[in-house]
């Protein structure tokens, strides 16, 4: 009688894309197991012949041992049918995506140390090919078309693999085996150089990267293909490049990020923290906004203007250590104009290029392989100790976000206009699109309707509900209706769905204050909310509690972006009535209704604050005002005294602005410093925070959790005091550390109100 059984063994979690079969494989032969291992559409199964107390053990080694970048949610068996298998293989993938089973696909990960070491060796074989990588390492989600995660399912479907490839594609023990990227300089992309307008092959291989660094050094500004678009490279410390990459990218002030050999690097220039320098060096390779040491001044004031800030990084694929440890530091930026998709076509660098001529002269890097999907740099600052995202794209795209509830039907949640971002939801989990950019562009709304295809594709999505932002004329909400077909889309309050996104994504549950800060946002009763406070539950009837006084503003994107037409409106109704011309219109616009809205806007009052302390007086980028009073406000030694005028009937919490912008001026004419009045403001507005939140839980002391949301709690000073003071009262504070806190995280709040 055969002792032997055969088990189907199913596998989920991350599993594909991080040379998990060719694992498998070699554990299951040291065990004594004979048969097979596949990719089934987003799982891995094996089934495999054994002693029961073999397959069992195996079973349980694969619990808890595993590679690098694989996470392991579940693992099951069933018996099968007796099969006599003579050994164990890897065998073809089934192509058919498993009901009832989202999967998980790896984002594009960084080269490994190993890959690295080869690179540099001059006696491999793959000694400075810029485009090596193994089964634990290199494009993964940029270059897929559909699972599983197969060669022929990818970019590198164009290139057939010379025979030394298939050899290490099959040699057990290799890190190259079953590596689906697997290439060299006989037969994988190839790196070619082209002056800007030039076309054919251009310069290729060695030739090609002397020709780009050498323009690099001369000063000049080139191009290069990343793993997930176009960078525009340029060395930080001159300053006729510098200028001329903001020309190029109608990028008159925002800082640009620099990209550093490696953190010893970084550190001659910034302060590195354990947990910045490990932030640093994660999978998703983020640009991390660090503080900067005053040997950041050897690069041109142009890079980070009076951000006391650096976005730095460092290497995420084989090009760019190439080119780091050829050049050094160099800025990298994404390749678009300002607010656009980075560019991710080679044909669309080159023409770009050519429409953009520039005195210093410009090239291309590029090479074969095709990105089938735009990412840009992740962004990530460390406050309070916790991480928060600016930007959640390349690395960390396409990984999930567990919820604290599950969603028994499948859920697809438009997010919003700006900074858009949508997410899918299922199972437990929600998977959010990379930052698509401002869908009031045409060509971000084009990224974020072929993402929305591409993602449900992938993952086999079928959405039964519908969420969007309430706003009625919002982009994003239109395009959920249309995808929709007829079925109800669920539309929700903006600041609500900011507040929902901390209390989902830290599984939160019972009785907590939300805030949400933000510029704009509609609100229940059609005008513009901005401050808003609210009692939730878990019943999710967020009801709002407080907020700033409503007063008429400006409205408009002119509105929005003068930050002096915002502060004449601020001081009319404060009683202070201006006698010049942007003050005497303003007034009489607020006077007659022209071109006015009804507002409770924190990120308006930052605008008006910013121009009245002569700080910034025009948004040239979204949030440059609140930003640059934030850096003024660095400076202070001693914070000057000021507050906000309470009303509290009992019922609702009114923050009055009006005083203090009065007191403001008051303390302007007899010569107060600019910098303490900046640093006052914002431990004005901490402040009230921070009373409002007592004055709720001496209401009812179940409200001692309090969530942080919206873009204005990017500002690290006030976040930073705001959780100081409540921590110090005793609440338990949270905020976003896994979406982005402003308009590119309301998805996710969006996705946890309809579950």
């Amino acid at each position: 009688m055969n002792k032997n059984k055969t088990w189907k063994i199913t596998i989920k979690g991350m599993v594909q894309g991080i040379g998990y079969r060719p694992f498998v494989a070699e554990k299951a032969v040291q065990f004594g197991l004979r048969g097979r291992v596949i990719n089934a559409g987003g799982l891995v199964v094996v089934t495999a012949t054994a002693t029961e107390e073999a397959l069992a053990s195996f079973t349980s080694f694969l619990q808890d041992n595993y590679p690098d970048g694989c996470v392991i949610i579940d693992i099951s068996h069933v018996e099968v049918k007796y099969v006599d298998f003579q050994f164990f293989s890897i065998e073809e993938s089934v192509y058919e995506l498993q009901k009832g089973w989202i999967p998980q696909i790896p984002p594009d990960i960084p080269v490994c140390d190993r890959c690295a070491a080869e690179m540099r060796d001059s006696s491999n074989r793959r000694y400075r090919y810029p485009f090596i990588s193994c089964a634990s390492c290199g494009p993964r989600y940029s270059i897929m078309d559909k699972l599983p995660y197969d060669r022929c399912n990818t970019a590198m479907d164009d290139f057939l693999m010379c025979e030394s490839c298939k050899k290490e594609y099959t040699q057990k023990g290799g890190i190259r085996r079953h590596a689906q990227t697997i290439s060299c300089k006989d037969c994988g992309p190839q790196l070619h150089f082209n002056n800007a307008g030039e076309k054919g092959e251009g310069r290729i291989g060695e030739s090609g990267f002397d020709e780009g660094t050498g323009l690099l050094k001369r000063g000049g500004i080139v191009a290069v293909k990343d793993i997930g678009g176009y960078h525009l490279a340029c060395l930080p410390w001159n300053a006729d490049a510098v200028s001329e990459l903001r020309r190029m990218k109608d990028r008159e002030k925002k800082p640009f990020a620099v990209m550093f050999p490696n953190v010893d690097e970084i550190r001659k220039y910034c302060q590195v923290s354990d947990m910045e320098e490990k932030i640093l060096k994660s999978i998703a390779r983020p640009i991390v906004l660090l503080k900067k040491k005053e040997q950041a001044s050897a690069m041109d004031q142009g890079v980070c203007g009076n951000s006391p800030y650096i976005g730095a990084m460092i290497p995420c694929n084989p090009l760019q250590i190439m080119l780091m440890e050829e050049c050094g530091p160099l800025i990298m930026t994404s390749a678009n104009s300002s607010g656009m998709p980075i560019i991710i076509s080679d044909e669309e660098m080159n023409d770009w290029l050519k429409t953009k001529p520039v005195s210093c002269g410009s090239g291309i890097l590029w090479n074969e392989r095709d990105i089938r999907i735009p990412l840009d740099d992740s962004v990530i600052k460390i406050v309070a100790g916790r991480q928060q995202v600016f930007r959640r794209a390349r690395g960390m795209v396409p990984l999930p976000i567990k919820l604290n509830a599950n969603a028994t039907e499948q859920i697809f949640a438009a997010g919003g206009d700006l900074k858009a971002c949508f997410c899918f939801a299922g199972d437990g989990v929600a998977y959010l699109s990379q930052y698509l950019g401002d869908i009031e562009e045409e060509g971000a709304e084009r990224l974020y309707r072929y993402n929305y295809r591409r993602i449900k594709s992938l993952f086999g999505f079928k959405p039964e509900k519908f969420a969007a932002d309430a706003h009625p004329l919002y982009r994003s909400a239109k395009i959920a209706e249309q995808i929709a077909e007829g079925t109800e889309v669920i539309r929700l309050q903006h600041h609500r769905c900011h507040a929902a996104s901390v209390i989902a994504e830290h599984g939160l549950e019972g009785s907590i204050i939300g805030v949400a800060f933000d510029g704009t946002g509609y609100g229940d009763d059609g005008t513009i909310w901005g401050s808003e406070i609210f009692l939730c539950g878990d019943d999710k009837d967020y009801k709002r509690i407080a907020h700033l006084k409503p007063l008429k503003l400006i409205g408009g994107n002119e509105g929005a972006r003068n930050c002096q037409t915002m502060l004449c409106a601020y001081m009319d109704q404060a009683g202070i009535h201006g006698d010049d011309e942007t003050a005497k219109t303003v007034a009489a616009a607020l006077k007659n209704d022209i071109n006015t809205v009804t507002s409770t806007s924190m990120g308006r009052l930052f605008d008006a604050v910013s121009a009245l302390l002569g700080v910034c007086r025009y948004n040239d980028y979204e949030g440059e005002a609140p930003i640059e009073l934030e850096n003024e406000a660095m400076k202070s030694e001693e914070p000057y005294p000021l507050n906000f005028e309470i009303e509290d009937d009992g019922e609702s919490i009114i923050g009055n602005p009006l005083p203090l912008i009065y007191n403001i001026v008051e303390a302007r004419s007899k010569g107060a410093v600019v910098c303490d009045l900046a640093m006052g403001f914002h431990m004005a507005v901490a402040d009230f925070v921070a009373e409002t939140c007592r004055r709720l839980r001496k209401r009812d002391d179940s409200f001692d959790q309090v969530v942080l949301s919206g873009g204005t709690f990017q500002n690290r000073i006030l976040l930073e005091r705001v959780v100081e003071l409540l921590e110090a009262d005793g609440f338990s504070v949270y905020f976003n550390e896994s979406v982005p806190p402003g308009d590119g995280g309301i998805c996710l709040g969006q996705v946890y109100l309809c579950v």
